[in-house]
């Protein structure tokens, strides 16, 4: 299997029908939401995907994918390169509204356009959006800022503050009176 360019769109039922399979690459500048937002695409994204039917007769789209992202650490403020490797797999029906349950939990299900066609890079980069880190940081071996260094300020000494309910004290002493 040579690499080749993803399609873009693409008959998953007509697809798993020939069993097609593709490894090749998603030229960045497909995934738009990622390029506009915060984590930075740093390469193209290498992409396998198969097609096959399995056991239940199901169209079956089985795909994995990799890409190179630069992130900002939320410790350190640093920006640092994520790996992020996802894996994924979706049957296509035609309506997301009909019986859902009928389908086995192990896969996603997508539903088809107009066309009976299915948007992969849509689907790729809903994944790497879920696959990418909500709170990114380095690993702690490779961060500028320590363990130690993480508390900001000094911790006031607990008998510095008066008891905030040592009025309710007095009140209830006043109450019994």
């Amino acid at each position: 299997m040579q690499n080749v360019k993803i399609p873009l769109k693409i008959d998953p039922i007509k697809a798993a029908l020939k069993g097609f399979n593709y490894k090749g690459i998603l030229d960045k500048k497909f995934l738009t939401r990622l390029n506009c937002s915060s984590p930075k695409i740093m390469g193209d994204a290498n992409v396998r995907l198969d097609f096959f039917y399995d056991e239940q007769k199901l169209p079956i789209i089985k795909g994995s994918a990799s890409a190179c992202f630069e992130l900002c650490c939320q410790r350190c403020n640093e920006f640092f390169n994520f790996v992020c490797n996802i894996e994924f797999c979706y049957t296509p029906i035609y309506n997301i509204s009909d019986q859902t349950e009928d389908y086995p939990e192990r896969y996603e299900l997508i539903e088809l356009d107009e066309y009976s066609n299915i948007d992969l890079v849509q689907i790729i980069e809903d994944e790497f959006i879920i696959g990418l880190p909500q709170i990114p940081m380095h690993e702690i071996k490779d961060c500028k800022v320590n363990s130690n260094q993480m508390t900001f300020g000094e911790i006031p000494k607990e008998d510095s503050k008066p008891n905030p309910f040592n009025v309710l004290e007095s009140l209830k002493q006043d109450l019994k009176k």
